[in-house]
C-alpha cells in the first residue's frame, strides 16, 4: 500500500500532509497511551479501511476504538469476494 500511495504521487508518513495513513497509529484522543492500528486511514474524509479475512462487527473493541479514537470516522472492512466480500460499519444508534 505505501508503494503504491507513493507511486500515485501521494506523501504518506510522518512529516508527509495527512492525507492517508498506511499502519499508522490512531492515538486515543483521551491521552491513555492506547492506540489501534488501521491498515488505512484517510482523514479528510474520516475513512478507516481494514483487511481483514474473518468477519467484523461492531461488537470488536477494534472496530469501536476505530470510531472512537478517530472522531467518528466510517469504517469499511475489505475483504476478498470468496469469503463473503466487503462492507461498511454503521454504529449501532
Amino acid at each position: 500500500m505505501k508503494l503504491w500511495a507513493q507511486s500515485e504521487g501521494v506523501a504518506e508518513g510522518a512529516g508527509a500532509p495527512n492525507i492517508i495513513q498506511i499502519n499508522r497509529r490512531l492515538l486515543d484522543p483521551s491521552f491513555s497511551g492506547a492506540y489501534r492500528v488501521p491498515d488505512v486511514f484517510v482523514p479528510p474524509v474520516g475513512q478507516i479501511f481494514d483487511a481483514p479475512l474473518e468477519f467484523k462487527t461492531w461488537d470488536l473493541p477494534q472496530i469501536q476504538d476505530f470510531w472512537n479514537y478517530s472522531n467518528g470516522s466510517r469504517i469499511t472492512i475489505v475483504r476478498p469476494t470468496d469469503v463473503g466480500g466487503s462492507y461498511s460499519l454503521l454504529p449501532p444508534w
